[in-house]
């Protein structure tokens, strides 16, 4: 297994270049995460039509991608409650929750 080493970066740091969209499957159906060029401070959550923002708290890098972090809320859906989000961007995309340091779930990009 191979572990990344990740070097974490300026909240001002630009981090892609183009939009990225990931879709994910939950316990209540497929959601989307969008990151735009535009605003890299937060992604933007669409599920059933509906779009909320998740803040980026930290962004790191690595030889295999990004890794962003912050706080995933106000989408009940998702999630039962307000988690830790870890989006991970890279050859694997995935997005873990956490809670209180568990891991509530983790959730790999559909194909």
């Amino acid at each position: 297994m191979r572990v990344s080493t990740w070097t974490r970066i300026s909240d001002d740091s630009k981090i892609i270049d183009q939009e990225v969209s990931l879709n994910f499957e939950g316990p209540n159906g497929e959601y989307e995460l969008r990151l735009s060029p535009q605003n890299q401070r937060a992604l933007i959550v669409r599920f059933k039509g509906e779009d909320k923002q998740w803040w980026i708290e930290t962004k790191e890098t690595s030889a295999s991608g990004i890794r962003l972090c912050g706080m995933a809320d106000w989408v009940p859906q998702i999630l039962g409650q307000a988690c830790w989000f870890e989006l991970v961007i890279g050859t694997e995309r995935v997005i873990t929750y956490w809670g209180d340091r568990v891991i509530y779930r983790k959730d790999l990009e559909l194909t």
